[in-house]
């Protein structure tokens, strides 16, 4: 048995890898355009291959953000060598014992740990799916430590749809407009009212083909937004209301309006990515199945 690890991969390969090595998850073109060729803070020589006998038996990608001309990370982000991808075969703990070597290395001179997943916004999945528990008994023997959960939720568009007369906000003068220019006022908002990284996410949507932005407005005043098809064209968010003006309807219409705009526009099938507001989504029609995945943490004292 040789054990060897290298560095990058072609798009093909990692697609058609990550697939293999993660059955009950999707990976495609589009996360690999998105999470690689897009993330300024990740590159080809962050891919890291783990060949037995030189078949692929592990797959780790991450990201090393830091300061760059047109982007300053939040300091908490930099503190971390980011995983997006961990992605090994059940019976190849010599390749996950490799790969976790050599990104421990990595992290040990400058970082103050590592994260498994939980980064935003160039990401593959939302985390480690609970379904691959060799994974978990892996990182739990190693000492990383579980430090959030969520969950997708995934939408049959054919099956969705709602009478628009019964779902109404219970607020006054309240219209939803799209967002078309990045100097469109609503992303200083959100940067402003929840993130950097939601910012961004809303930014890549307009690059997008399938991509859109939309902004709730009540008395001409900014209080939500809701995106689809920024990093994927089958996801849904990232979605925010105005703390002030929550509890009145305002993320529920924009919710709709989202999931109408992509059926409109011919997308099948809708993932609700990332999410701890299990209530908020249960009421919809077209759920098939919930995901549930964890995102992983340790400190740099290997």
């Amino acid at each position: 048995m040789t054990i060897t690890i290298t560095r990058g991969l072609t798009s093909e390969e990692l697609v058609l890898n990550a697939n293999k090595l993660l059955p009950n998850d999707f990976i495609d073109y589009e996360h690999v355009e998105t999470c690689i060729e897009e993330d300024p803070f990740t590159t080809p020589e962050n891919i890291l291959v783990c060949r037995d006998n030189d078949e692929i038996k592990g797959l780790l990608v991450y990201a090393e953000p830091k300061p760059l001309p047109s982007i300053n990370p939040p300091r908490e982000a930099m503190d971390y060598i980011w995983v997006k991808l961990l992605a090994v075969h059940r019976e190849s703990k010599q390749c996950f014992t490799k790969l976790l070597d050599q990104i421990e290395y990595t992290a040990r001179s400058n970082r103050h740990g590592i994260r498994i997943y939980g980064y935003a916004p160039w990401y593959f999945l939302t985390g480690l799916n609970t379904r691959y528990y060799w994974l978990r008994e892996w990182l739990t023997e190693r000492g990383y430590k579980v430090v959030s959960r969520a969950v997708d939720y995934h939408v049959d568009l054919e099956r969705y749809w709602i009478e628009r007369p019964t779902i109404k906000p219970r607020t006054t003068i309240m219209r939803i407009r799209q967002a078309t220019t990045l100097d469109d006022p609503v992303f200083e908002w959100i940067e402003e009212k929840f993130s950097l990284q939601w910012r961004i996410e809303a930014q890549l949507a307009l690059k997008k083909k399938y991509g859109r932005v939309y902004v709730a407005e009540t008395n001409n005043e900014i209080t939500g937004f809701a995106v689809h098809s920024a990093t994927h064209r089958e996801r849904f968010g990232p979605i925010g209301v105005d703390p002030e003006q929550r509890g009145k309807g305002i993320g529920k219409q924009l919710l709709i309006h989202t999931l109408d705009s992509m059926r409109l526009l011919g997308i099948r099938h809708a993932i609700i990515p990332w999410t701890e507001h299990l209530f908020f989504y249960s009421w919809l029609p077209g759920i098939t199945y919930v995901t549930l995945y964890y995102s992983w943490s340790k400190t740099t004292n290997f």
